[in-house]
């Protein structure tokens, strides 16, 4: 499974395992099948799992019982579930967990901070818990530990600190048979850090390797991820077709700081371009992904950006994107809109899309931010 051989296959014995009554009477049986679905992106089951997991750990060892909360906190930090993995970290942390469990819970730690761009606390932490010292001792968590320690070294822009900590990552990786990079994305955060570096070259052709043992893997999350990396580190600045095709396959694929991140890329290059309508609307998404995650320095990047951007005249709106534009913003819908301006509800449909575009704002609950700066006239509001 973790080699990415009989992907398919490895889902579906695991599943097939946890319902089992033999199984289940044995705590490490369902661990290895809690780790074969998070190995295979398969989130969504894995966190059905967890139900029972957490039942069986509380018949077992505490060793194991560690091991159950680390891979449950490793599986919602994988989803975004930055508040979960916290408490789940905190929960091995604050019991009777070995140093080798807690080295791992604090890397889980460490992530969740710098998800929400806490690297103040996301250094302490790691310093009180000495991940650094950790990562050179035989801990079964060094690939955890040394993508922690990567992750934060970018974060405080020691690039080839960062480098040399996700390559590090890789080769632990690689010494246990695991190259499947829906895992630790290390290829692809070493190229970041080599691009952030300034060795372009070397960035490209990481990325590249990343994203052909992604397509090797084929799971969506993981190609997204890589599909980011490599329109990051593309000559000329990130590329914007390359950012488009990231957040079409990071969207169905629970991976929300990865999404937010393509799509605060792709508002910014349309910015550049002085595409203004589809900037706003790009990053007003990104926006609202990054307050979820509570990532206070990503959201004020997007305002002083939207801030800049309101300073620009936004196109017109004919007069019926207007008048569309009041009775969808009083909560009028497409029917009654329809109705009142005497066209179809497709008609409706299309001149909201318009209006959206030209706004920059994601949808009906983006024109309250812009409304105020509208020319407003009376409109009569069907049934209200």
């Amino acid at each position: 499974m973790s080699a990415g051989v009989e992907w398919t296959l490895a889902v579906q014995e695991a599943e097939a395992a946890v319902v089992s009554a033999p199984c289940r009477r044995d705590a490490r049986c369902v661990l290895r099948a809690l780790w074969v679905l998070v190995y295979a992106g398969e989130l969504v089951a894995a966190d059905a799992v967890t139900g029972v997991a957490a039942e069986v750990a509380a018949r077992g060892d505490q060793h194991v019982a560690d091991q159950f909360g680390l891979v449950r906190a490793y599986s919602a930090l994988l989803c975004g579930g930055l508040d979960r993995a916290w408490e789940l970290s905190r929960h091995v942390l604050e019991g009777t967990a070995g140093n080798d469990a807690r080295l791992g819970a604090t890397a889980v730690g460490v992530r969740v901070r710098l998800g929400r761009g806490a690297v103040d606390q996301a250094r302490s932490m790691a310093w009180r818990a000495g991940l650094a010292a950790g990562a050179a001792t035989d801990s079964r968590y060094r690939p955890l530990l040394f993508d922690a320690l990567g992750a934060l070294a970018m974060a405080d822009g020691d690039f080839d600190a960062a480098e040399r900590a996700f390559l590090a990552c890789g080769r632990e990786l690689a010494d246990r048979g695991i190259v499947n990079p829906a895992i630790l994305r290390w290829q692809g955060q070493a190229a970041l850090a080599a691009h952030a570096a300034g060795r372009s070259e070397a960035a490209r052709r990481t990325a590249h390797d990343a994203h052909a043992a992604a397509a090797c893997w084929g799971s969506l999350r993981a190609l997204g991820q890589a599909t980011l990396v490599s329109a990051t580190v593309a000559a000329g600045g990130p590329d914007p077709g390359l950012l488009a095709d990231a957040v079409e396959l990071l969207e169905p694929s629970w991976a929300p700081a990865d999404l937010a991140e393509a799509r605060l890329l792709l508002g910014s290059r349309h910015a550049d371009a002085g595409e203004d309508g589809k900037a706003r609307r790009e990053l007003a998404r990104a926006r609202v992904q990054f307050e979820a995650l509570r990532n206070v320095p990503r959201v004020d990047r997007i305002d002083a950006t939207l801030r800049r951007l309101r300073t620009t005249e936004r196109p017109a709106l004919t007069d019926r994107e207007l008048e569309a534009a009041q009775l969808a913003y009083a909560d009028c819908t497409n029917k009654e809109i329809a109705a009142r301006l005497f066209v179809s509800v497709r008609t409706v449909e299309y001149t909201l899309s318009r209006v959206y575009d030209k706004l920059g704002v994601p949808g009906r609950d983006g024109l309250a931010d812009v409304i105020g700066d509208l020319p407003l006239r009376p409109v009569t509001v069907p049934g209200h």
